[in-house]
C-alpha cells in the first residue's frame, strides 16, 4: 500500500480571500467614522454612505476574482 503525501505551496484561495474581506472591511469601517466630519446632512451621510457600499462591493469581487486565479 502506497502513501501519498500532499504538499501545498502557498496559501489557499480561501485564506487569500478572507484576508482581502478583512482588509474592505477595515477600510469601510474607517471611512465611514470619516462621514461624520465630511458630511453634515442626514442625505449627504445616506449617499456617501452608498457609495461607499457600491465601492466596497466591486473591490471585493475584484479581489475575489483575483484571489481565485492567483494573479
Amino acid at each position: 500500500m502506497s502513501k501519498f503525501t500532499e504538499i501545498h505551496i502557498g496559501t489557499s484561495t480561501d485564506d487569500r480571500f478572507e484576508r482581502k474581506h478583512k482588509i474592505i472591511s477595515k477600510y469601510k469601517e474607517s471611512v465611514s467614522k470619516e462621514f461624520d466630519s465630511l458630511f453634515k446632512t442626514d442625505e449627504e451621510k445616506a449617499i456617501a454612505n452608498i457609495a461607499l457600499e457600491v465601492s466596497s462591493r466591486l473591490l471585493f469581487e475584484y479581489l475575489k476574482e483575483e484571489a481565485e486565479y492567483g494573479r
